[in-house]
Order: structure tokens, then C-alpha cells, then sequence
């Protein structure tokens, strides 16, 4: 159920995202429109009457459809211009949360690799679960996620870095999808998404068959012979290349050192391919 929520959620943002190619100028209009009444607003209320602007700038928000509408549209135009997905998939997410957080919490998540950052994460949006803000402290380490994830969650408020919720949910599921598929997480009690490091032979019942392994792939059966073997074959292949060379009519080497790597000519079709395509 996780995975295949977060694959939807991943593929209906890119959708968007190609969305939002074709109406992009139309979004950003309507943000440049806003943005200008809010100055218009600011220029002409006296510096001395703050409260008169805070009330005009939230009158003008409302009429364009609220700051939580116009949040969204200035992440989209911002999508779009970094062709970046990830600001869309809260819109996709949010209907299923719920649900995920049930799911999060029936499910005994391990971490593979011994890195608990992300399950730290999820431990984390647990326990602000139920919060109603946009932001929570910056207490948890991002590491476990990419560049451009940690700049959509990380943000200052007054002049102290904090993190935006939603985006961090959405975030901690898109890696646990990740973490399932690739093995980095593991669920306990599970038969598909079992820790797959169990089901391997331990180095005690390895080392015994070690030398009839390395015999039967022509393998030397220490670390040092294996090196010595493998860089001798390295050599062999570096003075057949270099004595093949002068031949070689396929990459050339002009007189300034780069390659140039030439079309290969069409094979012709073995005399057999008919039966084997029969």
C-alpha cells in the first residue's frame, strides 16, 4: 500500500509538473498580479499604520483565494522553473495521509545499513502528527535525503532555521518507499520486505567452501594473489590494446590528443537468425 501510494503521488507530481509547462505563464501572471497589489498597498498606506496594512495585505490574500491557494501556485511556478517535482506531490499526498500514518504506525520499520536518520524522521513527523502548523523545529538530522529535498523542507522563521512539515512528510514516505525497494529498510514480520541480510550464509559457513569457489571460477584464493592475478591481466590487455593500435581504424587520435570514435560498420545477420526468430 505505501509503495504503490508514493509511486502514484511521484508520478501525478511529474504529471503536473508537465501541466504546468503549458500553463506556467498564466500562474505566474497571477502571482506577479498579487505580488503587485501588495506593493501598491504598501505604498500607499502610511509607514505609521502597520495594523491598516496587515489588514489590507490579508483582505487582498483572501480575494485572490487565500494564502494556502496562492502558497501552492508559487510553488508550482517555482516547480517549473527548477523542473522540480517535489514541491507538487503534497497536493497528492495529502488525501492519503491518514491512511499512511496509520500504516506507519501498524508497521515495525528497521533501518538496513545501520543509518537511523530516516526512521529518526519518521519518529519524528509521529510525534508532530496531529500539529496544525507549517513548521516544526529543525531537530532531526536530513542527511538521508538529496539536495533539493532538504531545501524544500528547510526554512528561516525570525531568524531561526526550521522545517516545513508537510514537506517533511512527504519526504519521510518517499524515502521509505525508496528504503523498501532498495533494501535500506526492512519491515518486521514481513515476507517480501524481510531484512534480506537473513537470508545469507554467515561468514563462518562461508569460509569453508571459500577455496573450492575461487577453484571453480580460476580465482586466486588469497586477497593479495587475487590483486596480483588481476592487475597482470589489466597489463595484458593495456599491450594488446597498444600493440593493436596502429591498426585501429575506428578510434582515432589526431595530433592534440583527443579521440575520435567512428561509427561501427553494420554486421551482417547470422545465417541462423530466421530459425531462432522461429
Amino acid at each position: 500500500m505505501l509503495l504503490k501510494r508514493m509511486r502514484h503521488t511521484t508520478n501525478a507530481a511529474k504529471e503536473r509538473l508537465k501541466e504546468l509547462h503549458e500553463q506556467h505563464r498564466e500562474l505566474e501572471e497571477q502571482m506577479l498580479a498579487v505580488f503587485s497589489e501588495g506593493l501598491d498597498h504598501t505604498i500607499d498606506i502610511p509607514e505609521d499604520e502597520d495594523a491598516a496594512l496587515g489588514h489590507s495585505v490579508r483582505h487582498l490574500l483572501h480575494t485572490h483565494g487565500g494564502a494556502e491557494a496562492l502558497r501552492e501556485r508559487s510553488e508550482q511556478v517555482s516547480a517549473y522553473h527548477h523542473e522540480n517535482y517535489r514541491p507538487l506531490m503534497w497536493g497528492f499526498f495529502r488525501p492519503y495521509r491518514a491512511e499512511l500514518f496509520r500504516l506507519s504506525h501498524l508497521l515495525t520499520f528497521r533501518s538496513a545499513p545501520h543509518n537511523p536518520t530516516l526512521l529518526d524522521a519518521l519518529a519524528f513527523i509521529q510525534r508532530f502528527q496531529h500539529a496544525r502548523g507549517d513548521y516544526v523545529p529543525a531537530e532531526i538530522a536530513l542527511d538521508f535525503a538529496s539536495v533539493r529535498w532538504q531545501a524544500l523542507i528547510r526554512t528561516h522563521r525570525r531568524l531561526e532555521m526550521v522545517v516545513k512539515r508537510r514537506q517533511l512528510e512527504v519526504c519521510v514516505c518517499y524515502y521509505l518507499d525508496a528504503g523498501l525497494r532498495w533494501g535500506d529498510v526492512y519491515v518486521e514480520g514481513s515476507e517480501a520486505y524481510a531484512d534480506y541480510r537473513q537470508q545469507l550464509l554467515p561468514w563462518a559457513e562461508c569460509a569453508p567452501r571459500l577455496p573450492a569457489y575461487c577453484q571453480a571460477l580460476q580465482f586466486a584464493p588469497t586477497a593479495t594473489e587475487f590483486v596480483t592475478a588481476l592487475r597482470e591481466r589489466l597489463r595484458e590487455v593495456a599491450r594488446r590494446v597498444d600493440a593493436a593500435y596502429p591498426d585501429n581504424t575506428a578510434l582515432p587520435i589526431d595530433e592534440d590528443g583527443p579521440p575520435h570514435l567512428k561509427r561501427r560498420p553494420a554486421q551482417s545477420l547470422p545465417d541462423d537468425l530466421a530459425t531462432l526468430e522461429a
